[in-house]
């Protein structure tokens, strides 16, 4: 018996442990489907993620985001990325110079989806989760001689609900004051995406890329707690509080970059790029006293925080390997 031929296929692991780094191949991940970059992290070993979307490596807190090897805008939180946008995410235990993250808790670098099929292609997907969780992403590619044009778009709508129980006793100067309180908490966020692309590529070993993406979030939360307060053999205090919090905030960013790598010597590589940011929004907080006494019910507190940030930036990174080891510039 001949055999006409055999064809071996292999598939990317999930996670693929490297010296300093760990890359997670978001697609593989197939209980992530509708989740957020948080979702994704929190299957990953040695990496946490709180309710807020803040995310801790090893134990620190002092982690710093990028987005496709460039810092991540300031508005940008793990919990309100969409997983069907990016590719893979790189958690880089030790980060070397190019990130100019020396002294910190390590880099999570977010790598977006690019399609390089020619023609057109795309990916469509919407979920629905219990309890009101919905999410929509598309994906479109061109790919026109040397020219690939791409653009996506994410649509999030999610709600939240919580509740909390807390006891408390204290003792000072022989009284003891005791403290119940139960409380119930709802956070509706809402997030829309939109991404712009073109990616020019003279030849092989070249590559420029101008993109745009423009992003909104909006955020409400509500937390209703009934405190009891009793303070020694006199009547107990019946309070009912209320924290809202509501967050409108926004996020533009044009980006261009230049690589350069050469076929005759791996792990030589050129990049240059130039990125333009502006962050922006309301967060306005309020805490209420909804029933209690009469000089209690008048309280109430409230603040704004309106902020505008322009971040433009530029770098320069040219890296030529040394046999085993790695030389480098970097402005």
């Amino acid at each position: 018996m001949r055999l006409g031929g055999v064809v071996v296929q292999g598939e990317k692991a999930a996670v693929v442990n490297e010296l300093g780094k760990i890359i997670v191949n978001v697609d593989k991940d197939l209980n992530s489907v509708g989740g957020t970059a948080a979702d994704v992290l929190q299957k990953v070993p040695s990496v946490a993620v709180d309710d807020n979307g803040q995310v801790s490596l090893r134990g620190n807190s002092s982690v710093t985001l990028y987005l496709d090897g460039k810092p991540a805008p300031s508005s940008l939180r793990l919990d309100q990325l969409p997983a069907s946008r990016l590719e893979t995410i790189e958690v880089i235990t030790n980060p070397g110079a190019q990130y100019s993250a020396q002294g910190t808790g390590g880099i999570i670098n977010l790598v977006q989806k690019k399609q390089t099929q020619p023609g057109l292609n795309g990916v469509a997907q919407a979920t629905m989760g219990t309890r009101d969780k919905y999410s929509a992403a598309l994906n479109l590619n061109r790919r026109v001689g040397k020219f690939n044009f791409f653009g996506s778009t994410n649509l999030v709508n999610n709600r939240f609900r919580g509740s909390a129980g807390l006891q408390q006793v204290a003792t000072a100067d022989g009284r003891t004051t005791r403290t119940d309180q139960t409380g119930q908490n709802l956070r509706h966020q809402a997030s829309e995406d939109l991404q712009l692309g073109v990616d020019y590529a003279p030849n092989d070993q070249e590559r420029f890329t101008l993109s745009t993406e423009l992003y909104k979030n909006d955020l409400r939360q509500t937390s209703d707690f009934a405190t009891r307060l009793t303070r020694g053999p006199g009547p107990a205090l019946a309070l009912q509080n209320q924290n809202l919090e509501v967050d409108d905030l926004y996020n533009a960013r044009i980006a261009g970059s230049y690589r350069r790598t050469w076929a005759t010597h791996a792990g030589r590589e050129l990049t240059a790029s130039a990125t333009y940011i502006l962050d922006g929004g309301t967060v306005t907080t309020e805490q209420r006293v909804l029933d209690g006494p009469a000089d209690y019910t008048r309280q109430a507190r409230q603040q704004l925080l309106d902020v505008t940030i322009h971040l433009p930036s530029a770098q320069f990174d040219y890296v030529h390997p040394l046999d085993d080891k790695r030389a480098g510039a970097r402005a």
